[in-house]
């Protein structure tokens, strides 16, 4: 099923058609946005696939870094343009957020960089309870996501590994000398 067709279901048989801003200027502009996720963003989704359960900074291509840009852009000018009634897009929660709350993940994930208003905006996403479930159920989950990825992207990552596991061991050696210090102590 559509993703799109799902909160327009639920929209119009569950809560009233709320789902979508009420006057039809925000209304026409929420759709507009909403089908630009649904139909574009094709580096993004290839280069930076949903991952809950990752947190790595790589470098975007030039055609994902203009893909980012954009939707920078339409979350900063939706938010000023139309969200003067809550911290949305729209004021309230509404579809167009729902459609890009895999985006935000997408960006906490990877570490995107942008604009103040953007950044505002993604972390008030991130923190709705709706979202925080999700990704919660996310990192839970057992399945391994494989994706294409650059060598010194590859190579970046390792190191981030080697250092983690060098930073455990040197902790773990402390922590075998405190319980041995304790132990001849006691003695």
């Amino acid at each position: 099923w559509d993703s799109l067709s799902i909160c327009e279901y639920i929209s119009e048989n569950f809560i009233k058609g709320a789902g979508w801003p009420i006057t039809p200027k925000r209304r026409a502009h929420a759709r507009s946005i909403s089908a630009e996720v649904h139909s574009e963003f094709l580096s993004l989704k290839k280069e930076w696939p949903m991952n809950c359960k990752i947190s790595y900074k790589l470098n975007p291509s030039e055609k994902l870094q203009n893909e980012i840009a954009r939707i920078d852009a339409i979350w900063s000018c939706s938010r000023r343009q139309f969200g003067q009634n809550g911290n949305y897009l729209y004021g309230r929660f509404s579809i167009a957020d729902c459609m890009f709350a895999p985006i935000a993940i997408c960006f906490k994930s990877y570490g995107a960089e942008l604009c103040c208003e953007a950044d505002l905006y993604m972390q008030t996403l991130l923190a709705n309870p709706f979202v925080e479930k999700w990704r919660e159920l996310g990192q839970k989950e057992k399945e391994i996501m494989f994706f294409k990825l650059k060598n010194s992207e590859i190579k970046k990552i390792v190191k981030q590994l080697e250092k983690s596991v060098k930073s455990h061991a040197a902790q773990a050696k402390t922590l075998k000398g405190v319980i041995r210090g304790t132990r001849a102590n006691t003695k």
